[in-house]
Formats: C-alpha cells, sequence, structure tokens
C-alpha cells in the first residue's frame, strides 16, 4: 500500500477549479518523489480513487478553495480540520467533503489528511487558471514541498530541474 497519497481534485475546464491538477503537474515536473509517495488526478470525482485512499497513512489535498479573503495566497492546513459533512450526499458527484465523510464511516480514514491549496477567484468554465491564480502555482509547489519534508518525505530534483530554483 502507498503510503501517502498527493490528490489533486477540481475539475480542469472550470478555470481557477483546475488549480490541484495544475500545482500536481508543476510540483511532479520539478520533484522526484519516493515509492511511498504516489500522485493521483481525481478531477472532480475523488471517489473513484476510494480504493487507493483507503487506510493510507498521509492523504494531501490539493485544491482551490473557498476563502473570506486571498490575504494568504497559499492555503496549508495540517492536519485538514472537519468539514461540515450535512450535505446531502450525490451518489453521482460526490467530492472530496463526502468522500471523507465515507472514509471515515467505514474506518478507512487516512491516519492524517493535509491540504495545499489557494483561493479560487473565477469557477466559470473555461481552460485556464485566473492569472492570480496562475502566479500562486509555484509559490504553492513550494509549500507542498515544505510540508512533505517536514513529514519526513525526502524529494530530490528532476534531472531536468537540477541545479535550477525550484519556483
Amino acid at each position: 500500500m502507498t503510503d501517502i497519497i498527493l490528490l489533486a481534485l477540481g475539475h480542469p475546464d472550470r478555470t481557477d477549479d483546475g488549480f490541484g491538477e495544475r500545482l500536481l503537474r508543476h510540483f511532479s515536473a520539478r520533484y522526484s518523489l519516493p515509492a511511498h509517495v504516489r500522485c493521483l488526478y481525481a478531477g472532480h470525482l475523488p471517489l473513484a480513487h476510494y480504493e487507493r485512499i483507503a487506510g493510507c497513512a498521509w492523504l494531501v489535498l490539493l485544491d482551490a478553495v473557498q476563502a473570506d479573503s486571498t490575504d494568504h495566497p497559499v492555503i496549508i492546513a495540517d492536519p485538514l480540520p472537519a468539514l461540515n459533512t450535512t450535505q446531502t450526499i450525490a451518489v453521482h458527484q460526490m467530492g472530496a467533503v463526502q468522500l471523507l465523510a465515507l472514509l471515515d464511516a467505514l474506518g478507512d480514514q487516512p491516519a492524517r489528511i493535509s491540504l495545499v491549496g489557494a483561493p479560487f477567484e473565477s469557477l466559470e468554465w473555461g481552460n485556464g487558471l485566473s492569472r492570480a491564480l496562475e502566479q500562486r502555482v509555484p509559490e504553492a509547489s513550494r509549500a507542498l514541498a515544505d510540508l512533505l519534508r517536514s513529514g519526513g518525505v525526502k524529494l530530490s530534483p528532476q534531472p531536468s530541474h537540477q541545479g535550477a530554483s525550484h519556483a
């Protein structure tokens, strides 16, 4: 079983909702990960990865988030606080909140859950992040690397990025 899962959330065709995928692609292009760390693209259907996530040691969610302000361009939640799960579960569109509730209800909750995200500006249909969110990707990538290192993960630069700044 994989010890650590990096799970990119969001719909890449809904502008800033594609932040999780964009962040994971940026991060993966810069760092080689040890075998016990797995990168998954969940899009808007994270339930599809239930079996891979269930019981993992550490789940790191990568996503655009709703925030009251943009004072903090990158948001790190470690551990992720309890989320409001009182929403009705729609079988065809189970999001991250419902996935976490189901993991908990079935006793498959990861031992540690974290989030690396950034406040979104738009969720309109369209490809590409807003300019503001695109500019946050390098900072979020560095924050993800710092979070993983703080958890004991040994990261090494991809050969194409050795000696380069990890921006």
